[in-house]
């Protein structure tokens, strides 16, 4: 029998260094016929939920990637999530751009996580300076949290969902990837940085070799303002998603993102 890893409090890592964002001329996609991405298997095993998760992560990512750090079009490749249009980069093909492909390192670092069931929590930071996750303008923060019967069952067991299950799942998970959409601010930001911060939970090893990790807090916005905030199910995970940005001085709001 496997050795279950040891049980530990939450740890928070961070991915060394990070990108830079500066506006730039958007190039026009590639022409193709946009393939199902999201709803390929219904999540009826902890070992498909996963896969998932992880789906629903990059096509919130690559939102952000396209809206607010202006990765150029044709580092995405269009998709359909249900009966939406989504826009996603690309872990496996690199470009050559620097931070295009710095963010697709860190995307398969995160699937593996995701896979093994490790992950808790990601961040991207957008901020000035070389470590925009200590005063962030914007933060958007991805939770993943299993739920019992996932802690329960063999990965490769399979359950039932009626068909009003299913329909429900889908309306939450494209209601969620819509308030990405049209919530998040349409003006790339100039001139900043990014980083990403992900948070373990306690099924992860006592100690994982991560490259590019080093430990850090957890982001907090100075007079956060929600930008959104939504959340959707399957049987074996639940996720949540959730955007701030920093207030100007006279405003009211938390220092964190509420509830991370």
């Amino acid at each position: 029998m496997e050795k279950m890893p040891k049980k530990r409090a939450e740890k928070r890592i961070n991915f060394a260094g990070g990108g830079t964002s500066t506006a730039q001329m958007i190039r026009p996609s590639k022409q193709e016929t946009a393939k199902e991405f999201l709803f390929q298997k219904t999540p009826t095993s902890v070992y498909v939920s996963r896969r998932f998760v992880k789906k629903m992560l990059v096509i919130g990512i690559s939102e952000v990637c396209r809206q607010r750090l202006a990765f150029a079009e044709d580092e995405f490749t269009s998709r359909t999530a249900g009966d939406m249009k989504v826009q996603v980069l690309n872990p496996f093909e690199e470009s050559g751009n620097d931070n295009a492909d710095s963010m697709k390192g860190w995307l398969r670092t995160i699937f593996n996580l995701a896979e093994k069931g490790w992950l808790s929590k990601v961040f991207i930071c957008i901020g000035k300076g070389n470590a925009p996750e200590k005063k962030p303008l914007e933060v958007y923060g991805f939770g993943i949290k299993e739920t019992d019967i996932c802690k329960e069952m063999d990965e490769h067991a399979v359950i039932d969902l009626t068909e009003d299950e299913d329909a429900q799942l889908r309306n939450e998970a494209e209601d969620l990837l819509q308030g990405i959409k049209k919530k998040i601010p349409k003006t790339p930001l100039d001139d900043v940085k990014f980083s990403i911060q992900v948070v373990l939970n306690d099924q992860a090893p006592e100690k994982l070799d991560l490259e590019d990790f080093h430990s850090s807090r957890q982001p907090e916005v100075k007079r956060a303002r929600t930008l959104f905030e939504r959340g959707c199910k399957t049987p074996f995970h639940k996720i949540r998603t959730i955007g701030v940005q920093a207030g100007k001085k006279e405003d009211d709001g938390d220092s964190s993102p509420s509830g991370w």
